[in-house]
């Protein structure tokens, strides 16, 4: 019935039920898509499990698309729109190659890289790609965490437990329960903080503040820096346990300097984001644009290239982006190879 109603669009989802090959009846919920550009007209059936009750179930909760959940007091990230990576150097095949290997087993990860190298985006696609991914995603920014609030919001604490503590709140390790938690800027923990932490991490265990119950949780970690821990360990800034039990399956991400065939790729992708956001009529990088942008040093690696490219979106009036809408600093840098053989090598990239 459902591609019965399909006319040459999407059809709206419908739930419905498939018989496995064991016999179970399995609830689905039906969405079907129009695949174009192809020489004969192609319907895609997409078909999604559905589970009842799922968010008072303990294995798994329902996946839909681009969900959010908030079945518990804080608001819980299950995103099911993959992110994504772009790039084909040979140093971001790597990096998808261990995610792809470590995202289907439970080790922790430490993802290390310099600041805007996309260090979250990794840590995300090890969680969306594996067997967690339709449990809770915490992302904590240990930066932003004092001495006096780190236990209580990573543990959670018990009402009473100190001043201001009105009623009972679960920390992030509770609510990342059956899912992943993300520990971005590791390196900023205190000592006493990274002590804490190591339990959790050794024995799967922790009391929340002003509670002498002993809480088990099944959590996985994901720890991120931009920081050389072995130069912190020297300086006796991060204890060396931890750092063994956080580096089991290290990704490190290549500044963007050192994969330079990827930035016509991402230019283009943030100018195609850009341009639908801001409405503007601009469909590719003029050629001595681009050189200039592959010509410089980007220090804040994508993030850097993401934010010149949006303001250059913004200035430009014209169909193809230009050098006149590019910032200063690009201008202003050095030429280090502008011989035909480079520009051979731009062109063909």
């Amino acid at each position: 019935d459902l591609l019965r109603d399909f006319a040459g669009g999407e059809a709206s989802v419908t739930e419905n039920r498939l018989v496995a090959k064991d016999g179970r009846a399995v609830a689905c919920a039906f969405t079907v898509r129009q695949i174009r550009r192809l020489t004969r007209p192609v319907a895609l059936l997409i078909a999604r499990e559905i589970e009842r009750d799922a968010c008072h179930s303990p294995q798994r909760r329902p996946v839909a698309e681009g969900a959010v959940y908030a079945c518990r007091e804080d608001l819980i990230e299950t995103n099911l729109n993959f992110p994504s990576i772009i790039g084909q150097s040979a140093q971001i095949r790597e990096v998808c190659r261990l995610i792809g290997l470590v995202a289907q087993t439970e080790a922790t990860v430490l993802i290390q890289g310099e600041s805007g190298t996309g260090k979250e985006l990794v840590a995300q696609a090890v969680h969306f790609h594996s067997r967690r991914c339709g449990r809770p995603l915490i992302k904590v920014n240990c930066a932003a965490l004092t001495e006096t609030l780190l236990e209580s919001e990573l543990f959670g604490h018990k009402k009473g437990a100190f001043t201001g503590a009105i009623q009972d709140r679960k920390g992030r390790f509770k609510l990342a329960d059956g899912g992943t938690i993300i520990l971005d800027e590791i390196d900023s923990l205190s000592l006493p903080g990274q002590a804490k932490l190591l339990r959790v991490l050794q024995e799967k265990e922790f009391e929340p503040v002003g509670d002498s119950t002993t809480m088990r949780v099944d959590v996985r970690v994901v720890a991120i820096t931009n920081a050389d821990l072995t130069r912190a360990i020297d300086e006796g800034r991060f204890r060396e346990d931890l750092y063994y039990r956080l580096n089991a399956f290290p990704i490190r991400l290549p500044p963007l300097r050192e994969r330079r065939e990827d930035i016509p790729l991402l230019v283009r992708h943030f100018l195609q984001g850009y341009s639908a956001s801001l409405r503007k009529q601009i469909f590719d990088v003029h050629f001595d644009a681009l050189s200039l942008i592959m010509d410089y040093a980007w220090p804040g690696n994508v993030r850097e290239l993401d934010n010149t490219i949006e303001y250059a979106v913004i200035l430009e009036k014209e169909r193809l982006l230009a050098v006149r809408s590019l910032p200063d600093k690009l201008r202003r840098e050095p030429e280090p190879d502008r011989s035909l053989k480079r520009r051979l090598v731009i062109v063909e990239r």
